[in-house]
């Protein structure tokens, strides 16, 4: 084959480029396959400069966010404020000790402001002296679970000094063996004294009464082995004893008058168990007393009384109802419900057992119906003009096994059953 002049075409017919264009076609192609390169280059950078923008911008906000948390780089002129809480912010009551509330005569201790007040250790109450002096209204005192322990010939574990006190509460302690009161908030009768409050407190062994107060309420505290009552409320006002427990003290369990007590125990008290006056005693349990539960002008419904020479003493138009009562002392003198002195009380519904008379009736104009009872000796020993059911043996049925049968032998819904 014959060479081919330069810029001759190789193929005929078809006009080929020239030296210099094909030059310029190859450099053109190189050209746009740099592009190429160039723009992939570029393109696979671009998530790296991303990721890396971002991370710059990040770190500018954390830093002027840190700068505004931190406060202002020069900070204003004077002494700088703490920002912490002070210790009377954290405890705001006050501790009782001899620098906060030091002893005034006759007593180791005495509070004479308002507030909340707490103990930091046990108190032991020398000869003579009484523990803590309340001197005004508007006190609370935190026991902190601390005792105060009197010594021999030592007064008064708590005491507003026989003057009237409001808006008191004591809470969460005990008091033991002083020489008087354990616990003694306003005087016997205060009709000025109101809110007294006493709850989670234990007073044991106490020369005269575990807790008095005027007007309140006394709610799951024990008072027992003290030398007169247990617990005693004695104002004008409705005072309230709730989930509370009396036992083997040298008078009443609890005597409350004006007030009402519910589901609280008395046990081995030389005197009432219970007694309430212009009150109601209502789910209690009155066990080993002289008399169980004692009311005038009050109700009584809804107890267990067990095993007291007299089970419930109504007087004075009082209301007992829908009680349990078992003296288990077949012993001259032991009445299972006692109405006395004046006239107007309603016993109904009662269950008496194992009683020397089951219902004593000493005066006239009284109303004794639809009670039941079980071996007693006397079901009934009532004075002329009392209004009451008939009394009757229950018949015994045959044996039953069906929807019918049965019957006490009469339809009278007054009628009051032995069995």
């Amino acid at each position: 084959m014959k060479g081919l002049a330069t810029g001759q075409n190789p193929r005929p017919g078809r006009p080929g480029p020239s030296h210099n264009q094909f030059a310029a076609q190859v450099l053109g192609r190189s050209k746009a396959s740099g592009d190429h390169s160039h723009r992939s280059l570029h393109m696979s950078r671009m998530p790296t400069l991303r990721s890396a923008a971002r991370l710059v911008l990040l770190s500018t906000l954390v830093a002027t966010g840190s700068l505004a948390m931190a406060g202002p780089l020069n900070p204003p002129a004077g002494p700088v404020g703490s920002t912490h809480k002070t210790l009377t912010e954290v405890e705001p009551r006050t501790a009782i000790n001899a620098t906060n509330t030091p002893g005034v005569f006759g007593f180791v201790y005495s509070i004479t402001q308002p507030g909340t007040y707490y103990l930091t250790s046990n108190i032991q109450v020398p000869s003579g002296l009484s523990g803590i002096s309340i001197s005004t209204d508007g006190v609370t005192i935190d026991m902190n679970g601390f005792r105060i322990q009197g010594l021999n010939g030592s007064l008064d574990g708590i005491s507003t000094q026989n003057s009237t006190r409001s808006n008191i509460v004591i809470t969460n302690g005990s008091v033991v063996t002083m020489g008087r009161d354990g616990i003694a908030i306003s005087p016997p009768s205060t009709s000025g004294a109101r809110h007294q409050h006493i709850e989670r407190v234990s007073v044991e062994y106490s020369g005269q009464t575990g807790i008095r107060i005027a007007n309140g309420i006394i709610r799951d505290c024990n008072s027992s082995y003290n030398g007169s009552f247990g617990i005693a409320a004695a104002g004008y006002y409705d005072s309230l004893v709730l989930d509370s427990v009396v036992h083997n003290n040298g008078s009443n369990g609890m005597s409350i008058s004006r007030g009402s007590v519910k589901n609280c125990r008395a046990s081995f008290n030389a005197g009432s168990g219970i007694s309430v006056t212009h009150g109601v005693v209502s789910e209690c349990a009155a066990n080993n007393n002289e008399t169980g539960i004692f009311s005038y002008r009050a109700i009584v419904e809804s107890c267990v009384v067990r095993d007291n020479t007299v089970g419930i003493i109504g007087t004075s138009a009082a209301y007992v109802h829908h009680n349990s009562i078992d003296n288990s002392q077949l012993v001259v003198g032991s009445f299972g419900i006692q109405v006395m002195n004046e006239a107007g009380c309603r016993v109904e519904n009662n269950t008496i057992q194992r009683a020397e008379t089951g219902i004593r009736c000493f005066t006239a104009g009284n109303y004794i119906v639809s009670n039941t009872l079980r071996s007693c000796t006397t079901a009934v020993n009532a004075i002329a003009g009392n209004r009451i059911g008939t009394i009757l043996t229950g018949t015994s049925s045959g044996a039953i096994n069906g929807n019918s049968g049965g019957g006490l032998g009469t339809t009278d819904p007054y009628a009051n059953i032995l069995y």
